[in-house]
């Protein structure tokens, strides 16, 4: 006969339809010859389909015990506000026999989105530093349902004394994000780079949060301190390479290492330190991504080369060696 469990489901997200919830134990050509059909007979329409997790989004009607066991059918609540059980319709086969009609039973429930932590971080001076689920965690209460929605948080609006970026897997590369997600917290991918000289002591960014179909109407503020440079500091710049090629009439981001700043004395902390080209060519120039817009100019931060946002584009069909002068302020 059909083995049956009641699908508790959070409004508004999915849950793997797993053989505990779902199955056919009288077929006799395996759980590939046993064939479901969901027939929708409701007058109204249901507020769940089925779909398979490598399509999510599109209805799915006709499956197999093998999708099931495999994990392969979810249960897609679309959202709303009614938290009514209802049954979903199905008919079973194992390829020989009539189709047997059985219903199931979905008792949809509210999830709850939560945000725990959000306590200040500590910056030093021209330093970067992770956000750890210590400052910054939220979290949701969807039972034991997988796939489960991500915890989200979309950037309102950004630091005004540094960069907040997200680590790249496997590097030290920063990209600019306008979002990130509870994971990316937990793996120390979400960092705050300062990279202002200003002497403030404080920043923050606001956000939102949200989870599947869940939004908290709340807009959040992270509050970060930065500890200023207690005396003044000499930097020392250097070059790591004494080349950079660029292709005839292209442009090429400068590599993250290309200049390293020492500071003197060695125990000394400061910055941000803005690098100058004193000779730049006739034959090029240059350009800082700003809000991913490119600006022309001939000075940057040492941060933005960091984070892959300096530009040398080259205006000239001509081949040519082109020096170029660095230094720094």
């Amino acid at each position: 006969g059909v083995n049956l469990g009641t699908v508790r489901i959070a409004v508004g997200s999915r849950i793997v339809l797993s053989s505990s919830l779902l199955s056919f134990t009288d077929g006799d050509g395996g759980p590939e010859m046993t064939r479901f059909k969901w027939v929708n007979k409701s007058r109204s329409v249901l507020p769940a389909r089925l779909e398979h997790y490598q399509n999510p989004g599109s209805p799915l009607s006709h499956f197999s015990q093998d999708d099931v066991n495999k994990g392969r059918v979810m249960v897609s609540h679309l959202g709303g506000t009614s938290e009514e059980k209802f049954s979903l319709h199905f008919q079973v086969t194992d390829g020989e026999g009539a189709l047997v009609p059985f219903n199931m039973s979905v008792v949809p429930y509210r999830g709850v989105l939560l945000l725990i932590h959000n306590k200040r971080l500590s910056s030093e001076y021209h330093k970067q530093i992770a956000i750890t689920p210590a400052q910054l965690l939220a979290a949701t209460s969807f039972d034991n349902q997988e796939p489960r929605p991500p915890v989200t948080y979309t950037v309102v609006s950004h630091p005004r004394s540094g960069v907040l970026a997200l680590k790249s897997r496997g590097s030290d590369q920063l990209l600019e994000l306008t979002s990130f997600t509870q994971a990316d917290i937990n793996a120390s991918r979400i960092v705050f780079l300062h990279n202002s000289s200003r002497s403030v002591s404080r920043d923050s960014f606001s956000f939102r949060l949200s989870s599947g179909h869940l939004l908290l109407p709340a807009l959040y503020t992270f509050n970060i301190s930065i500890t200023l440079p207690p005396v003044s500091i000499r930097p020392r710049l250097s070059v790591s390479s004494n080349q950079l090629f660029i292709a005839e009439g292209a442009l090429q981001i400068l590599p993250p290492n290309l200049i390293e700043v020492d500071l003197v004395p060695s125990s000394a902390t400061g910055g941000p330190f803005e690098i100058i080209i004193k000779t730049p060519p006739a034959q090029t120039h240059v350009t800082i991504l700003r809000s991913f817009v490119p600006i022309r100019g001939n000075r940057f931060l040492l941060s933005d080369m960091q984070t892959r946002r300096v530009q040398f584009v080259h205006d000239d069909s001509e081949e040519i060696h082109l020096p170029i002068a660095f230094c720094v302020a």
